[in-house]
């Protein structure tokens, strides 16, 4: 079935050359000015414009047609027909949404590659927009139409409007944080604080002062009262990321605060009220923990009371697409007015990959392929996957070491941010979602340098 072209031009000559050539591909209709293909619009839905950007004196100028198209179809894929001398022009509609432009003597097979690229996208932007709907429905950010994910978005939506203590595990990246943060917001206390404490980020002699805060003269440097994350979070929920990280000590008290719904400030004697829903995430086997004695039994029975179990993304690859596209929509977009989409070829290439880092993975290899693109299309060679392959792997690879191919995609990753954004450890911690105080950790492990970064941008 050929696609249907609304080609606009009031030069006789040029528009039938180019529609007599067109026509073996396409259904071709014909406007020689803005005003009848307005007019068009009102009866019939073509799949793409061709547009003049010049109708001469006492017309509507194409930029005023592209803006009309735009307000009847803003995903109608818009193509100017341009002479050289008219880039400024050029400029001015790309900025208003024009898809791309071509010259008054196109090549018919460039121009038919734009014009497949372009229905493409469109076709990529429609369904995003019926997704965009169907998310709105569902459980907030955490993202996917497989059975799993759905089940996941079952057990938030059965969970949130109680207090219960929720216990969320999983491979890292699969999206804790996010399912936590719906928790919070589908529940009774969201209009309350929302408490975010990394464990791994805490240095061990500040876990008590941070989470329950200190009086003044507790301990050396104690200057002042601090409240501490219970109070903070007074009314709300407390997220302990990465609760396996706890240290013993400190279980015995959450263990106690769990139970009494009281705690006390370092160097306190007063007991305060703590009226504060707990929702703890980890990455790493619980019961194993319990079993080594590394972790309290009573303690984890409390934080289990109500499991939630997320899936990796190697057990739902059918999501990519999904993820793919509202990641490019919701966060490029915010950077880019036209973010690049991906190609089929690309899509294939994610589809057989195994993600060990999970859906985070998925995004970082994407923000990557985008700072890579210059075009309106990601292809193949612009993705960077963790086993420091420039293409993805034929087929998901069993034998791969997890823990070597998260850490190779880690160097990959951040050396391609620092070099970026110059070695400047705010911007990669605003870009990649983490913390400073992680970052320092993480760039020591892997051997990167920030200041070597810097030296490189000034150069």
């Amino acid at each position: 079935m050929k696609r249907h072209i609304l080609l606009v031009d009031d030069d006789n000559g040029f528009r039938r050359t180019l529609a007599l050539v067109l026509r073996d591909q396409y259904e071709i209709q014909e406007c020689e000015s803005g005003e009848e293909a307005i007019a068009k619009l009102e009866e019939y839905t073509p799949d793409a414009v061709l547009l003049d950007i010049d109708f001469g004196p006492k017309r509507l100028d194409g930029l005023e047609v592209l803006t009309k198209i735009k307000s009847i179809d803003p995903l109608l894929p818009v193509f100017m027909i341009s002479k050289l001398r008219d880039l400024n022009s050029v400029v001015r509609a790309m900025k208003l949404g024009a898809d791309d432009y071509i010259g008054k003597s196109p090549d018919v097979e460039e121009l038919d590659a734009m014009i497949s690229r372009a229905l493409n996208g469109k076709a990529q932007r429609r369904e995003l927009g019926h997704l965009r709907d169907r998310l709105n429905q569902a459980a907030g950010g955490y993202i996917g139409q497989n059975v799993a994910v759905e089940q996941v978005r079952q057990l938030i939506r059965q969970a949130a409007p109680t207090d219960s203590t929720v216990l969320i595990t999983g491979e890292t990246g699969t999206g804790k944080d996010l399912v936590a943060r719906e928790l919070h917001r589908l529940s009774g206390r969201a209009d309350k604080p929302f408490v975010v404490v990394s464990l791994p980020d805490l240095p061990e002699q500040l876990f008590e002062s941070e989470i329950f805060g200190h009086e003044r003269g507790a301990f050396t440097g104690a200057t002042g009262k601090k409240a501490g994350c219970f109070e903070i979070a007074d009314g709300g929920t407390l997220f302990l990321d990465e609760i396996g990280d706890l240290p013993t000590h400190m279980q015995v008290k959450l263990l106690r605060v769990i139970e009494t719904h009281e705690f006390r400030r370092v160097g306190g004697m007063r007991s305060l009220a703590a009226d504060v829903r707990i929702i703890a995430a980890t990455n790493r086997n619980m019961e194993d923990l319990v079993k080594d004695g590394s972790f309290r039994k009573d303690l984890y029975y409390r934080l289990h009371v109500f499991p939630i179990e997320l899936p990796p993304l190697r057990e739902h690859l059918d999501d990519i697409p999904v993820l793919a596209a509202y990641y490019l929509e919701k966060k490029i977009r915010g950077r880019q007015n036209n973010p690049p989409m991906l190609s089929k070829e690309t899509m294939k290439q994610l589809m057989n990959y195994s993600w060990p880092g999970n859906v985070r993975e998925l995004f970082a290899v994407l923000e990557a392929a985008c700072i890579r693109t210059t075009g309106t299309e990601i292809t193949p060679d612009k993705l960077m996957f963790g086993r420091l392959a420039d293409n993805a792997p034929s087929e998901v690879d069993g034998n791969i070491d997890y823990e070597a191919a998260l850490q190779q995609f880690r160097l990959r990753y951040f050396t391609e941010l620092l070099k970026r954004e110059g070695g400047k450890v705010a911007d990669v911690a605003r870009c990649s979602g983490i913390q400073r105080p992680s970052l320092y950790k993480i760039f020591s492990t892997l051997g990167l340098d920030p200041a070597d970064f810097r030296e490189l941008s000034d150069s």
